[in-house]
């Protein structure tokens, strides 16, 4: 058996001919073939595939996200000297300065209240296995 073939206005016919009272829909045809956008090659000879505005956003984001690591790096820099001033001011018997709260690294915000409750919840129960010691909040990574 032979399958026939059928065009487009074949189609098109039949629908005009066994359902007249409905519009005919003419939906565009798309090529399965991908068109590539001329952008030309760069010096080496390389075929370029992103456009200058793609790859102004890609260097934005990649200097955000470096900008963003420096600047967790130098928080938690500045967290640990705190924690060694504060527990040399402890083990010199000086008083307790006002507390500080330890800045969130990446992770801890984009996970938000469920790692805010472990973390007081394992400080509680660090309180009470370390009475009389220097209590260090344990680090989450």
């Amino acid at each position: 058996m032979q399958v026939p073939n059928v065009t487009l206005d074949d189609l098109q016919a039949f629908q005009s001919k066994h359902f007249p009272g409905q519009q005919l829909t003419v939906l565009p045809q798309e090529n399965d073939q991908i068109t590539d956008e001329d952008l030309g090659y760069y010096p080496d000879g390389v075929k370029r595939t992103l456009t200058d505005e793609q790859i102004r956003i890609f260097r934005h984001s990649e200097i955000h996200t470096l900008l963003r690591e420096k600047q967790l790096k130098d928080d938690e820099a500045q967290y640990q000297a705190r924690m060694r001033s504060s527990l040399d001011d402890r083990s010199e018997g000086k008083p307790d300065s006002a507390s500080e709260k330890r800045p969130l690294d990446a992770e801890s915000q984009i996970q938000g209240g469920d790692q805010k409750r472990s973390q007081s919840q394992s400080r509680k129960g660090s309180k009470r296995h370390s009475r009389g010691q220097a209590f260090e909040a344990p680090r989450l990574r």
